[in-house]
């Protein structure tokens, strides 16, 4: 598993394999979605911080997969799941 970062800000956690995960967060789509979440009213991105991948750590990893899925995926899809480390706003 990967952690995304924004800068040095760990935000979120992918069961990408690495090449998928670096290809996601080289994505345009995946970009103006993390310039379109909100954290505390903010943006997440700003979309000139740099975004990178670390190896997840174990309190990461534990924190993916305690997550409850998202209603909304439908879980027979073999699309990596990703879930944030940080609080964003809800729409």
């Amino acid at each position: 598993m990967f952690t995304i970062l924004i800068g040095e800000k760990r935000i979120a956690v992918t069961d990408a394999p690495e090449d998928d995960a670096q290809e996601l967060i080289a994505s345009d789509l995946f970009r103006d979605d993390l310039a379109s979440v909100l954290t505390d009213g903010k943006p997440l991105w700003d979309g000139k911080d740099k975004l990178s991948l670390a190896k997840a750590t174990e309190d990461e990893i534990a924190e993916f997969n305690s997550a409850e899925p998202d209603e909304e995926e439908d879980e027979e899809e073999d699309e990596p799941s990703i879930v944030f480390l940080i609080d964003i706003d809800e729409d």
